[in-house]
């Protein structure tokens, strides 16, 4: 693919000392780093460009931590190097690489490397103390999913601040002395009438692939006999992971029988950068793969029938393009600002968005990528077929999905569909853009129709 300026983003960050000024350079495959001072402007670049080379950088003292992927290390490495000499070829390993181990982003303070990472799917907390003699460790926690996430760090304190989750663990908010590893709990999140321990958490893997999703339901509501309603979702793209954590939004459902379930399909991060390679560019089939293979797990294992799923964005992209596949599999699709026209959109580099998603999906104005998304594309994989309900939501001024995909879908699919029952709804929205309501009564009256739409279709 022909290099173009277009693929990357400019941004910028402030060193955690306050010395250092960072300008960011990327695009979904490469990095460009650069860095000055107050007190001496003059911008120097940090490594060489190299295609495909992603890292970002930290200053400690008279040192540069890296954050890379040099050497092949899929799920990223920490080395480091003198600020005099900070050329790729001066980097020495801060620590071994562990393939098992995602870092997902690091932060330096006065005395120690906090990292965030991911191992299985948990997301954990990794102290280094910048003095060797001190022993690393990590922060834990108890339960089958383990969602920690760093809230408020000062460079000169040992002193730091973090949240716990899970998909029954409203957020929970804790102080920790890292000397002393001593803690407490300041805060936690009040969700009226909510009582953990009515509800189940599960960790379960398709049988091929070993696909990981995270499962909630009721136990007193739920029957292993297939009868429970089960709501799917799923995004798996751009490698961003939609992590188990607590949602008081799905409480009507779970309170309702159903069982709801997240997909953590490959094009997302969840088992690492790999498992989000895995499902790009000409790998994108695994995605929609994944998902159905989740589906039809669900269902095999018996958790229940009559699935819902739901997808925004990309993730209405991974819903349309199931429901193409496989609609006798499905019951009710909630596609919220789908992407659902992507041949066409990513023909068209006049659209703001489309050349830096080149790096996503393939330039389908080369023949190998036009070959392959057209296999995908919800919009032009419609047919004769009885398909689900189906209900599509756009924003007029979205500037990332058009509102016309959405409303051309939904045509295509009433001009197709053999099923005389199922319901093929479009809800433009004529005052908002691609996040929905941004005050909250106007969110939760979106959720109430979306929800309403939901359970009605189970008595159809």
């Amino acid at each position: 693919m022909k290099k173009r300026k277009n693929l990357y983003s400019l941004g910028f960050s402030v060193g955690e000392d306050n010395r250092y000024l960072f300008l960011h350079s990327d695009s979904v495959e490469s990095s460009k780093v650069f860095y000055f001072t107050h007190e001496n402007k003059n911008i120097k670049q940090v490594t060489d460009f190299r295609q495909g080379h992603k890292y970002e950088v930290s200053v400690y003292q008279n040192r540069l931590f890296i954050l890379t992927n040099k050497d092949d290390a899929k799920n990223f490495k920490i080395m480091e190097c003198e600020l005099e000499n900070t050329n790729e070829e001066n980097w020495i390993e801060y620590m071994p690489y562990e393939s098992s181990i995602y870092i997902e982003g690091m932060v330096i303070l006065k005395d120690y490397l906090i990292l965030s990472v991911k191992k299985n799917g948990n997301s954990y907390i990794w102290v280094i103390p910048h003095e060797l003699k001190k022993k690393n460790y990590w922060i834990d926690a108890e339960g089958e999913i383990i969602n920690l996430s760093l809230m408020r760090l000062f460079y000169n304190s040992n002193i730091i601040f973090y949240c716990q989750t899970s998909l029954k663990t409203p957020v929970t908010c804790h102080r920790l002395n890292l000397d002393t590893r001593e803690g407490n709990i300041i805060r936690v999140k009040e969700i009226p009438n909510f009582d953990s321990s009515l509800y189940r958490v599960e960790r379960i893997y398709t049988k091929e692939n070993k696909v990981p999703m995270s499962l909630i339901y009721r136990k007193d509501m739920f029957q292993k006999d297939g009868s429970n309603p089960i709501y799917l979702y799923g995004y798996g793209s751009y490698g961003i992971t939609i992590d188990p954590t607590f949602r008081a939004s799905i409480l009507p459902l779970l309170n309702r029988g159903f069982v709801y379930a997240i997909a953590h399909v490959r094009g997302g991060s969840f088992l690492g950068y790999e498992w989000f390679e895995e499902g790009k560019m000409l790998k994108k089939m695994n995605t929609f793969q994944d998902f159905i293979a989740c589906a039809e797990h669900l269902k095999q294992e018996n958790y229940g029938d009559k699935i819902t799923i739901e997808g925004r964005s990309a993730g209405g992209l991974l819903v349309g393009a199931a429901v193409t596949m496989r609609p006798d599999l499905f019951h009710c699709v909630i596609a919220g600002v789908p992407f659902v026209d992507v041949m066409n959109t990513m023909c068209d580099p006049s659209i703001p968005l489309t050349i830096p998603e080149w790096e996503q999906w393939g330039n389908p104005n080369e023949k190998k990528y036009y070959d392959y998304i057209l296999q995908y594309s919800p919009y032009d994989n419609v047919r004769k077929e009885k398909y689900p309900h189906i209900l599509a939501l756009a924003g007029l001024n979205d500037p990332r999905v058009a509102y016309w995909e959405p409303a051309k879908w939904i045509a295509k699919l009433r001009e197709f569909n053999e099923n005389p029952k199922s319901m093929l709804l479009l809800k433009t929205e004529m005052q908002q853009g691609h996040f929905g309501q941004a005050d909250r009564y106007g969110y939760l009256k979106e959720l109430a129709f979306d929800y309403s739409f939901v359970i009605y279709s189970q008595t159809i």
